[in-house]
C-alpha cells in the first residue's frame, strides 16, 4: 500500500523527492520490456554490473524498476 498525501512531479522523482522504487522481478525482461511499450511507456534495458533492469515511472513520477529475475539470483548467491 502506498499512502496518499505525497506531491505528483511531472517526470521522474529523484530519491530525495520520493525515498521508495516499486521495484518487480520479472523471469524474462525483454517480454516486460515490449508489454512496457505496448502502454506507449518509452523504456529501455539498462544494463549494470549486478543486473539488468528497465526504469521508468509512474504517473505521478514515484520510480518503479523492472529487474530480471536471473540477475537478483546471481547477485544474491554471491
Amino acid at each position: 500500500m502506498v499512502e496518499q498525501g505525497g506531491k505528483a512531479k511531472s517526470g521522474v522523482k529523484s530519491a530525495e523527492e520520493g525515498s521508495f522504487k516499486l521495484r518487480f522481478n520479472v523471469d524474462d525482461l525483454e517480454e516486460a520490456l515490449m508489454e512496457i511499450r505496448s502502454w506507449g511507456i518509452q523504456a529501455t534495458i539498462t544494463q549494470n554490473p549486478w543486473g539488468r533492469t528497465i526504469n521508468i515511472s509512474d504517473p505521478d513520477g514515484n520510480r518503479v524498476g523492472v529487474r530480471d529475475e536471473a540477475g537478483f539470483v546471481h547477485q544474491i548467491n554471491d
